[in-house]
């Protein structure tokens, strides 16, 4: 017997039930079949102040964030995300004092390892790895010359590297890796032709190291170096960037193809990527591909060599956005401006599977660091719970919706579209009332969902 001969036999419309059925079908799986952005644990999820944060990604998929947080006077943190919340790696603060700019990597053993500028020790450099209960130091504190600026990889076979600007040298760029025990450099010792600023490091499977910077021996241009055969070597020619760029960061796919990331440093201060083919540099897509000004831009490519971009988008009021790049074009990536505010500095990185992660700080709030990843996630069901610690009135609403919560903790609310799309969001205190301007959005189903580290709690909402 047919579907529609049955509901003839109920003498309600078939249209109607079909569109009930439809309905109830998307209420229960929306999120099994829409890709969105979705916070990963609990959004803003560091103590107090922090800064800088860098992700990195094991081969079992698991994330990791490196930032300086305000524990021990801006000492280097660690965590990663257990599945259920974001749990310290070894202890807070580990770093021997305030860490500027930790980087985080991850070589092919899952070994963790963090770079950070030393302030205490002369703003030289100092590395760490994790091993298995506690962080210790690759080598000897404070291994470098005075930093100004630096970028941190480990290589396939599990080498450290690390490039700075030297300040004993007019800032011109050095590399140095750990092997034999110690430190030592690769190639000359300040080698480009001038101040370097902006640098990046990345190394192909090869183990060769590439560089990219903002060459003062090139009007600001960027250059791109390459250590091959002793000597570090210009890649095409230098400067190819044909103006003045801010915020280089390289990246190689797995046929050792270089592709990197800037900003144009003349205004609106737009982004564009390059890649290198043959034996020119040539654009990814058109130039100053963004639509209006960008910051904090970081690069990753997929296992298929596919990039994307992560930045401060101010086309979307200096929030996170995400760009990629579809065989012809950039388009963004999920919704622009994803964050619920202003970001400071972005990362990027991608699952084996080819999730992308990213992190961020948020300056406008506490300067706490939150997580957002990219995907179709069957764990987010969009089953509307009961919970009676979590009350919201009217329902329908018309202008304002209220509530109450009766959570002995900091939680989250969300306001979901019916795609999963993210409209707002907001922090809640414990055992607080709140009240929600919803106005301005348009009639429909909506789902409010309210998350801490007890519980997370959906109510299907109406917006008359």
């Amino acid at each position: 017997m047919s579907i529609n001969s049955t509901l003839q036999k109920t003498g309600i419309p078939i249209s109607v039930f079909s569109k009930l059925s439809f309905l109830l079908c998307l209420f229960h799986i929306i999120n099994t079949h829409a890709q969105t952005w979705q916070y990963v644990g609990t959004p803003n999820f560091s103590i107090n102040y922090a800064s800088s944060p860098t992700i990195a990604i094991n081969s079992k998929g698991v994330p990791y964030v490196a930032y300086g947080e305000d524990v021990g006077g801006g000492k280097a943190s660690v965590r990663k995300f257990d599945g259920n919340s974001w749990v310290y790696v070894g202890l807070p603060g580990f770093s021997d004092s305030l860490a500027i700019g930790p980087i985080i990597a991850i070589d092919k053993q899952d070994t963790l390892y963090v770079a950070y500028r030393d302030y205490y020790d002369d703003e030289k450099a100092t590395v760490k790895k994790f091993n298995g209960t506690d962080w210790v130091t690759v080598g000897s504190r404070g291994f470098s010359n005075i930093t100004v600026d630096f970028s941190f990889t480990v290589s396939a076979d599990g080498t450290p590297y690390f490039a700075y600007s030297d300040a004993s040298s007019n800032a011109k760029l050095s590399v140095m890796n750990y092997t034999g025990n110690t430190w030592q450099y690769v190639g000359d010792e300040g080698f480009s032709s001038n101040y370097a600023e902006w640098n990046s490091i990345a190394i192909d499977n090869n183990g060769k190291p590439y560089v990219s910077f903002q060459d003062r021996g090139d009007s600001d241009k960027i250059t791109v170096m390459k250590f091959d055969n002793g000597s570090w070597n210009i890649v095409g020619v230098q400067g190819f960037s044909g103006t003045s760029v801010f915020g280089t960061d390289i990246a190689l796919d797995s046929f050792g193809t270089p592709y990197v990331v800037y900003g144009n440093n003349n205004s609106p201060y737009k982004m564009s990527v390059m890649k290198f083919k043959d034996t020119a540099w040539v654009y990814v897509g058109v130039p100053e591909f963004s639509l209006n000004g960008v910051a904090f831009m970081a690069l990753a490519l997929n296992k298929e060599g596919i990039p994307y971009v992560s930045f401060q988008d101010r086309a979307n009021s200096s929030k996170a956005s995400v760009m990629k790049f579809n065989d012809t074009a950039w388009a963004y990536l999920g919704n622009a401006g994803f964050s619920s505010d202003e970001v400071m500095p972005t990362d990027i990185a991608i699952t084996p599977e080819g999730v992308p992660y990213v992190v961020y700080s948020d300056p406008g709030g506490t300067n706490n660091i939150s997580v957002q990843k990219y995907g179709i996630f069957t764990d987010v069901v969009f089953n509307e719970s009961t919970n009676t610690d979590f009350n919201i009135y009217p329902n329908p609403a018309n202008n304002k919706l209220s509530g109450n919560i009766n959570y002995l903790q900091k939680s989250y609310l969300q306001i979901l579209a019916i795609d999963g799309r993210e409209i707002m969001s907001q922090e809640l205190i414990q055992r607080n009332n709140f009240e929600i301007d919803v106005s301005n959005l348009p009639a429909g189903l909506y789902f409010l969902v309210l998350h801490n580290d007890e519980a997370r709690v959906v109510k299907k909402v109406v917006k008359e």
